[in-house]
């Protein structure tokens, strides 16, 4: 569900600030109009924006013009030439365990197959 529909279905329950904050004093926000209000929960969520792409170099093997993964999911990790991406496919610590556990499954296999191929005659 997306936020602008909890928002709108249970404001009771989420509030969306974008105004200005002054300073957070155990559950209560002081906000830079001097308006006061308790919260049981704060969450910051302040976005992401990859620049990976800005320092990354040959970054075009895994991502794009923007520094995301140029492969959709779930294929997102994977590059070309052995590099790999975690964390970025916008699913939060769960889409990054998913990543790595994949990424770690993908290398293993690699092994094994060099493995095998040196172990032939």
């Amino acid at each position: 569900m997306r936020l602008q529909n909890i928002v709108s279905n249970n404001s009771h329950l989420v509030q969306v600030i974008s105004s200005g904050i002054n300073r957070i004093e155990k559950k209560k926000v002081i906000f830079e109009s001097d308006m006061e209000k308790d919260y049981d929960v704060i969450v910051f969520a302040t976005g992401f924006k990859s620049a990976a792409n800005k320092w990354l170099k040959d970054h075009e093997y895994v991502l794009n013009e923007k520094g995301m993964p140029k492969n959709e999911v779930p294929g997102h990790w994977k590059g070309e030439k052995g590099i790999y991406c975690a964390g970025l496919s916008r699913r939060g610590l769960f889409g990054v365990s998913m990543d790595a556990k994949a990424i770690a499954d993908d290398i293993n296999g690699t092994i094994k197959l060099t493995a095998q191929a040196s172990s032939l005659p």
